[in-house]
């Protein structure tokens, strides 16, 4: 058995043909960018290669990485791992899954080049001169695989990507001595400074260009090595440490911010490592990660480092307990000033709570507190001495028992 899917064309009876399922490519209405298969245990997969009547340079101008040329990898990205959750990750699935990938990649291979200009912007095999972007370059210039109105065609995949020295250097790699431009772009400043500089030069008739290399005309950076301890720096006294690449021979790299420190307690050689750059309120500002030390250092850094984090968290300890045994004592105080309080003034407190405190037995429950306070005995004292009114008193005042002289 070649366990392998056969496709049957029910309306025309026709097997084993499945380029024919598609619709005429000439009405748009009905072209399928997507075609989803279904097996049996109900795991889906794209097939769309298998019943493309040209999926190269036409149903791939269809799909959705295709719509936006800058979105082309985010869309990749986001149908494969769509594709991947409905998948069958099964062992066995896997191996035929793979025998019809390799069946549908040959299917989709271009069999001629495409009839139309338009198609090689988007087509995956064959690029023109004109489809190069500013950045790009056919290299090597051959194979010419043919001629479309006196414009030559070239394979795709000799299109190459070039940067500039400084670029080169954030990919850890540097350009080689006596190699020419491969070419030439307008430039264009990014920083303040450099949009200035771009501005004289242009006012003086001066057109300002950047120096394009491809990946063939460099080489790996190699940073000079550790001597002596003392770690080699650039000309504004850190290091680039772009890639793992470009670490200098003898040298370790601590990317914690306290080791900085450390170093300079320890009197240890240290480079701040510079491992990109960003850009804010027009200035290019470096990104520093941790600092670049001699190798024989690396354990004595990494031993106080422990000790430090240990330090730290003790300190954080203790702060804590502190912070903890001041919110005890504020509360104890607030308790202790609210039993005074109500020893004082709840039996005779015109307010409700008042009220409420002076009907319960105080005595009884040992409300009252061991200790006294001078202000509690001025106030017992004075509410003692205190002489209540004379209710009679008021009701004989309000009676006229005559007056006058005797003559």
């Amino acid at each position: 058995m070649s366990e392998s899917w056969v496709p049957i064309n029910a309306y025309t009876g026709t097997i084993e043909h499945p380029s024919i399922l598609g619709r005429p490519l000439s009405r748009q209405q009905c072209a399928f960018p997507y075609i989803i298969g279904l097996d049996s245990n109900n795991y889906i997969r794209d097939i769309t290669r298998r019943y493309a009547q040209d999926f190269t340079n036409t149903t791939l101008r269809l799909r959705l990485e295709s719509v936006d040329q800058k979105a082309d990898r985010r869309a990749s990205i986001w149908w494969g791992r769509w594709i991947s959750r409905w998948s069958n990750a099964d062992s066995e699935a896997g191996d035929k899954h793979e025998r019809e990938d390799e069946d549908m990649k040959k299917r989709s291979r271009p069999s001629a080049i495409p009839k139309r200009i338009a198609d090689f912007a988007k087509s995956p095999y064959y690029v023109l001169q004109r489809n190069l972007r500013q950045n790009e370059i056919i290299y090597p210039a051959h194979p010419v695989v043919g001629i479309i109105k006196g414009e030559p065609v070239y394979l795709r995949e000799n299109v190459r990507v070039l940067r500039s020295q400084q670029a080169w250097m954030r990919e850890g790699r540097q350009v080689k001595a006596g190699q020419a431009a491969a070419k030439q772009t307008k430039y264009r400043g990014v920083t303040a400074r450099s949009k200035r500089a771009t501005e004289a030069m242009e006012a003086s008739g001066t057109e300002p260009t950047t120096d394009l290399y491809g990946e063939w005309q460099t080489e790996l950076f190699k940073s000079p090595p550790v001597h002596n301890g003392l770690v080699p720096r650039n000309e504004f006294g850190n290091i680039n440490l772009f890639t793992d690449s470009m670490l200098p021979e003898g040298a370790a790299h601590i990317s914690n911010v306290n080791a900085k420190r450390l170093c300079r307690e320890l009197s240890i050689d240290a480079a701040d490592a510079v491992v990109g750059f960003d850009f804010r309120h027009g200035q290019s500002v470096p990104i520093i990660q941790g600092v670049v030390i001699s190798a024989e250092a690396f354990d004595l850094i990494a031993d106080a480092l422990r000790e430090d984090r240990h330090a730290a968290a003790e300190k954080k300890l203790a702060e804590l307990e502190q912070r903890a045994l001041k919110c005890w004592r504020r509360l104890l105080v607030a308790l202790r000033v609210r039993a005074d309080v109500d020893a004082l003034f709840a039996r005779h407190s015109e307010r409700p709570n008042g009220i409420a405190l002076a009907n319960c037995n105080v005595e009884d429950r040992q409300l009252e507190p061991e200790y006294s306070s001078p202000q509690r005995a001025d106030a017992e004292h004075n509410q003692e001495s205190r002489v209540e009114p004379d209710p009679r008193a008021s009701d004989a005042s309000s009676v006229d028992t005559g007056g006058g002289f005797i003559i």
